[in-house]
Protein backbone atom coordinates (compact mmCIF):
# COMPACT_ATOMS: atom_id res chain seq x y z
CA UNK A 1 0.00 0.00 0.00
CA UNK A 2 2.88 2.51 0.55
CA UNK A 3 4.84 1.56 -2.19
CA UNK A 4 1.33 2.47 -4.66
CA UNK A 5 1.18 5.47 -2.78
CA UNK A 6 4.72 6.29 -3.52
CA UNK A 7 4.09 5.67 -7.07
CA UNK A 8 1.33 7.28 -7.21
CA UNK A 9 2.50 10.35 -5.77
CA UNK A 10 5.75 10.60 -7.56
CA UNK A 11 3.73 10.04 -11.05
CA UNK A 12 1.87 13.09 -9.69
CA UNK A 13 5.04 15.20 -9.52
CA UNK A 14 5.90 14.20 -12.98
CA UNK A 15 3.06 15.10 -14.46
CA UNK A 16 2.84 18.39 -13.03
CA UNK A 17 6.13 19.22 -13.87
CA UNK A 18 5.43 18.52 -17.26
CA UNK A 19 2.40 20.58 -17.20
CA UNK A 20 4.77 23.12 -15.90
CA UNK A 21 7.25 22.96 -18.75
CA UNK A 22 5.05 22.27 -21.45
CA UNK A 23 3.35 26.23 -21.43
CA UNK A 24 0.37 26.37 -23.96
CA UNK A 25 0.19 23.14 -24.22
CA UNK A 26 0.21 21.72 -20.81
CA UNK A 27 -3.85 20.91 -20.74
CA UNK A 28 -3.03 17.22 -20.89
CA UNK A 29 -0.98 16.84 -18.66
CA UNK A 30 -2.66 19.08 -15.86
CA UNK A 31 -5.66 16.98 -16.57
CA UNK A 32 -3.83 13.51 -16.12
CA UNK A 33 -2.71 14.96 -12.70
CA UNK A 34 -6.29 16.15 -11.60
CA UNK A 35 -7.76 12.74 -12.91
CA UNK A 36 -5.08 10.74 -10.89
CA UNK A 37 -5.98 12.52 -7.63
CA UNK A 38 -9.77 11.68 -8.29
CA UNK A 39 -8.78 8.12 -8.81
CA UNK A 40 -7.10 7.76 -6.11
CA UNK A 41 -9.93 9.29 -4.05
CA UNK A 42 -12.08 7.18 -5.96
CA UNK A 43 -10.08 4.47 -5.09
CA UNK A 44 -10.81 4.07 -1.84
CA UNK A 45 -14.35 5.85 -1.11
CA UNK A 46 -16.18 4.17 -4.38
CA UNK A 47 -16.80 0.70 -5.65
CA UNK A 48 -17.44 1.89 -9.12
CA UNK A 49 -13.46 1.83 -9.95
CA UNK A 50 -13.83 -1.84 -10.41
CA UNK A 51 -15.72 -1.66 -13.85
CA UNK A 52 -13.63 -2.06 -16.99
CA UNK A 53 -14.89 1.21 -18.77
CA UNK A 54 -13.65 3.36 -15.80
CA UNK A 55 -10.58 1.74 -15.47
CA UNK A 56 -9.67 1.84 -19.25
CA UNK A 57 -10.89 5.59 -18.98
CA UNK A 58 -8.69 5.99 -16.23
CA UNK A 59 -5.56 4.75 -18.44
CA UNK A 60 -6.39 6.62 -21.67
CA UNK A 61 -6.53 9.66 -19.96
CA UNK A 62 -3.42 8.99 -17.64
CA UNK A 63 -0.76 7.62 -20.72
CA UNK A 64 -2.43 10.83 -23.15
CA UNK A 65 -0.83 13.40 -20.27
CA UNK A 66 2.27 11.09 -19.88
CA UNK A 67 2.81 10.70 -24.04
CA UNK A 68 2.45 15.00 -23.51
CA UNK A 69 4.79 15.35 -20.72
CA UNK A 70 7.33 12.83 -22.19
CA UNK A 71 7.62 14.04 -25.56
CA UNK A 72 8.75 17.31 -24.83
CA UNK A 73 11.40 16.30 -22.94
CA UNK A 74 12.42 13.83 -25.89
CA UNK A 75 13.27 17.29 -27.69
Amino acid sequence: MLLIAILLLQLLIVLLRGALTRGRDSFFAATAAACLVTIACETYCDASFGEITVKMLATMIVVTGLAQTLGNQAK
